[in-house]
């Protein structure tokens, strides 16, 4: 029977302390790569860009549909200073108007109901009447008015229709919670629906 013969190759301590040393520089190629990677991607100068800001665009300020509407100040007939941008966040409908206007009187109470029947929109009226007695003495006589009135005088007024390039009355604007005129016409020709789709 032959005997069965060892292997002379022992393992020294020698060997282990090769076999680590390969098994660190194994990890040292994996590893320095990815770190290279890191590096490229988060240090160097200009390999991450930072999105740019998104930037609102500017809208013109004017009368037309799809401007930002002028901010103007008045007093209301009660004397208390009211500005365009005091509603800023909500709709509003802007009417120039003024109680010696025969179409104006027909077409305030469209608009007053309109404002009934979406209690979140605020129905903003410029009087161009001739004294602020006048424009009183109109509304005084309306059962129930949800209009906020502003006058100052008539040359205050008129300022201010100017700005809005009004040529005749009465003549309204829709004024969505932005400021964005988003209508510009005859009271007549506005519908719920347009304000509906600003809601």
């Amino acid at each position: 029977m032959v005997p069965e013969k060892r292997s002379t190759i022992t393992k020294t301590p020698r060997n282990r302390t090769k076999k680590r040393r390969l098994a660190s520089l194994w990890w040292l190629l994996l590893l320095v790569p990815i770190f290279a990677a890191v590096v490229y991607l988060f240090w160097w100068p200009g390999t991450l860009r930072v999105a740019p800001p998104v930037e609102t665009p500017i809208v013109a300020v004017g009368h037309r549909v799809g401007q930002q509407a002028p901010d103007f100040t008045l007093p209301t007939l009660a004397g208390n200073p009211v500005s365009l941008s005091d509603y800023r966040g909500r709709v509003v409908l802007l009417d120039f108007w003024a109680s010696w206007c025969i179409p104006c009187r027909l077409t305030m109470p469209v608009l007053e109901k309109l404002s009934r029947q979406y209690p979140e929109i605020v129905l903003l009226g410029v009087s161009l009447d001739r004294s602020r007695s006048d424009a009183v003495a109109y509304l005084d006589s309306q059962d129930e008015s949800s209009l906020v009135a502003v006058y100052g005088s008539l040359s205050a007024a008129s300022s201010v229709s100017q700005l809005y390039a009004v040529t005749g009355i009465p003549r309204t604007f829709l004024i969505d919670r932005e400021g964005i005129v988003r209508f510009a016409d005859h009271p007549a020709n506005l519908t719920a629906t347009a304000i509906e789709a600003l809601l």
